[in-house]
This record gives structure tokens, C-alpha cells and sequence, in this order.
């Protein structure tokens, strides 16, 4: 932890990357990628695509601090919900060879893994980047996921992609306003609102069903009027000016038969800044271990030993 610590102080930008979203991509995103063990065809996109945007983090922020968020089993949301998540369809095991992964981000600097058993990873990514965002720290979420622009402050982004070509893709508090794609989805909602506009709205990638063909702009207009659901049981006309007759049954509707799965929903998709979780990095690395194939990662090893993120020595033991 105190090393950790170290990174934490030398680090003007912090990376929180969401791990499985990073493995699902890759694996679509470099389908082609595979190794032949005996007479099986191994798939290894997932892990060249981790390892690429790693590289392209380091070389664009050598001294930035990365995390790598992992997702544990939400044991306190499959209680309240049984069919949290499902119906997402077969998914490929992008897990497998994940201790080689690991021992590969382990050779750069300041590069870490962070692991709740019984937390997801969108809660170490809320909670990582409120409490880490201090001290002027800039903080990137890598991820894909809609939850994580709840986190967005003046200092703290979602990245959705980063290429040399193309540069960083991200959502920030101008981009809610100004974005078409992001207009559209959320309709100008502030960061600190969204979840109970999505609470209303629902999330169908969770299977979290919201209030149906609810208007969306007018779910932003309530949210924007509510720290939590419960604060609608409170609202009038009188708070939104004049209101339609199908708007004020609309609002009513939220107050009185979907008002307990507005509330579901919130308790779902709320993150909170108290989670914890370890943060890791191997003291030493297992004698033995071996790439499942060095396809393309000889040429990123050789690049994190020029840029000198690698002592040379070191990966000349296991290489």
C-alpha cells in the first residue's frame, strides 16, 4: 500500500479502466487474434487489446497512475433483484489466460488491480475516482458504461476511446450539454441528477425496465428537481410552470403506481463513495510463468523497456 501511495502523490492524471469492459471489447474488436494450444485454437484479443490501451495510456501519461477495476459478484443487488443483468445472451469467457494478463500490466510502472468479491466494477469506479479526484488530480473513467458519467466533475471524465490517431473521446459536463448522441440519450441532465432520471427511464443493458414511453425530457426536467425519488412524492405543477394535462398525469404516475420501481431502480443504479477494495500489484512474479504466445506482445514489452516503464534485466528472466 505504501508504494501504491507513492504512485497515488507522483501522479498528475489517474487512470480508472474498467476491466471487463476493456476484455469484452477487445475480444470483438481483435476477433482475428488467437493461439493454437495442442489441437485447440485459443482466443487472445482480450488480452492484446488491454495491453494496447495500457501502452497508449503510458505513452501519451508515462507517470500516470492506472488502475484496473475488476468485477466481483453484486451479491447486495441480486438480493433485491434476481434478474439484475440478465438476459444479456451467451458471452464469451474472456477471463481465461487473465493471470497472464495480469503479469503482463504488472511489468509497467504504477499500474494496478483493485478487487471487491462482492462488488461490481462501476462501484470501484465511483467510489476510486470521487475519493482519488483530490489534490487537483485529474481522473479518467475508461469505460463504457453509462453509469459512470454520474461521476463527472470538473476533474473527473469518462473516456470512451483513446487512440494515437484520434485522441481521447470524452464526456465531461460541456459534453451532457452540447454532445448530439449525449443530448439525445440524457437530454441536458446534469451528472449529479442522472440517477434519477435513469431510475425513471430505466436501463435495459442491466434490465432494469423503466416507466414506459416516459418523456424523456420531462424525466430530466424531474430530476433535475430531486436529490432522490423520494423527493417527488413533494412535486406540484406549480414546481415546472404550466403543465399539460398528460404531463401532469405523467407526474402523478411517477408519484403514486411506479413510484416503488422508480425507487428499485435508484437503489440499483445509486453508487456510493465508500467502497473498498484491494489494490494490488504481484511482489514478485511466480518463477515459471509463460506468455501463452508472444504474438504481438514482444513488440509491446520492447516498448515499455525503451520508454523505460521496464527494467530490460527483468523481462529478460521471463521472456
Amino acid at each position: 500500500m505504501q508504494k501504491f501511495k507513492q504512485s497515488y502523490q507522483e501522479a498528475d492524471n489517474i487512470f480508472l479502466m474498467d476491466l471487463s469492459w476493456f476484455l469484452y471489447r477487445s475480444y470483438y474488436t481483435f476477433s482475428h487474434f488467437s493461439v493454437t494450444q495442442g489441437n485447440r485454437e485459443v482466443k487472445t484479443g482480450h488480452i492484446f487489446g488491454v495491453l494496447n490501451s495500457l501502452m497508449t495510456v503510458k505513452e501519451a501519461y508515462p507517470d500516470s497512475l492506472i488502475i484496473f477495476c475488476e468485477d466481483g459478484v453484486p451479491e447486495e443487488r441480486l438480493e433485491q433483484d434476481e434478474a439484475y443483468k440478465e438476459g444479456r445472451g451467451d458471452r464469451p469467457n474472456v477471463y481465461v489466460n487473465l493471470e497472464y494478463l495480469r503479469y503482463m500490466t504488472f511489468l509497467a510502472s504504477s499500474t494496478y488491480f483493485a478487487f471487491n468479491p462482492k462488488r461490481e466494477a462501476d462501484d470501484l469506479l465511483y467510489s476510486f475516482s470521487k475519493n482519488l479526484s483530490r489534490d487537483s488530480k485529474t481522473v479518467y473513467i475508461y469505460s463504457g458504461d453509462d453509469d459512470m458519467i454520474q461521476a463527472v466533475s470538473d476533474n473527473i471524465l469518462v473516456l470512451r476511446s483513446f487512440t494515437k490517431s484520434d485522441g481521447m473521446d470524452i464526456i465531461d459536463r460541456e459534453a451532457l450539454k452540447t454532445d448530439k448522441t449525449l443530448l439525445r440519450k440524457f437530454k441536458g441532465c446534469s451528472p449529479e441528477y442522472l440517477p434519477v432520471y435513469r431510475s425513471i427511464i430505466g436501463d435495459k443493458s442491466d434490465n432494469l425496465p423503466g416507466v414506459s414511453r416516459f418523456p424523456r425530457k420531462f424525466a430530466a426536467k424531474i430530476a433535475s428537481k430531486c436529490n432522490t425519488p423520494s423527493d417527488i412524492k413533494s412535486l406540484t405543477p406549480a414546481h415546472f410552470g404550466d403543465l399539460t394535462e398528460a404531463k401532469i398525469r405523467r407526474l402523478n404516475q411517477l408519484k403514486n403506481e411506479k413510484y416503488d420501481l422508480i425507487q428499485h431502480n435508484y437503489r440499483m443504479m445509486k453508487l456510493t463513495t465508500d467502497i473498498s477494495a484491494r489494490i494490488y500489484r504481484h511482489k514478485s512474479i511466480e518463477k515459471g510463468v509463460k506468455s501463452i504466445n508472444y504474438f504481438s506482445m514482444n513488440r509491446y514489452l520492447k516498448f515499455l523497456v525503451t520508454q523505460g516503464y521496464l527494467n530490460r534485466r527483468e523481462v529478460a528472466r521471463y521472456v
